[in-house]
């Protein structure tokens, strides 16, 4: 049995932590995926987030699922999630991200550089529509790698 911890703080989650059945610290299993759930603004749904990251493990690779709008407000579950995944490949799908605002391909961009520097390495694919468009205006493009 696998269970996620999450922590919040003022409504932004701040960590994300898979734990045994003993409460143990546990990596993602080959093949195991977990969901991790963004913060929605007050006054929304929060049965419906506006922001979620999907992550699934095969061999030494974590290819991670990015849904909705990536902004402000959800930035934090995403560099959280990010750190949980040091020191392995990491390929970033962007093709389910509605939206992205600066803090968002900060966030993007930072995680690729820090990851670079550990030696490992971290690919951004699948950007469409408004969210390739943007990286394209601000000419950050060069960081996608599809």
């Amino acid at each position: 049995l696998v269970t996620m911890s999450l922590t919040r703080t003022c409504d932004r989650l701040v960590s994300i932590q898979l734990l045994d059945a003993g409460h143990h610290r546990r990596p993602l299993g080959a093949g195991m995926r977990a969901s991790f759930f963004g913060t929605t603004p007050s006054g929304f749904d929060e049965s419906v987030p506006t922001f979620t990251i999907d992550v699934m493990e095969i061999g030494d690779t974590h290819w991670v699922r990015l849904h909705g709008e990536l902004d402000i407000a959800s930035v934090a579950s995403l560099e959280a999630c990010l750190e949980g995944l040091a020191g392995s490949t990491v390929e970033v799908d962007l093709s389910s991200l509605t939206f992205i605002d600066a803090s968002g391909m900060t966030t993007l961009l930072s995680a690729k550089h820090r990851i670079a520097g550990r030696g490992d390495h971290l690919r951004i694919v699948g950007a469409r529509g408004f969210v390739r468009r943007l990286f394209t205006l601000v000419n950050l493009d060069s960081i996608l790698d599809d």
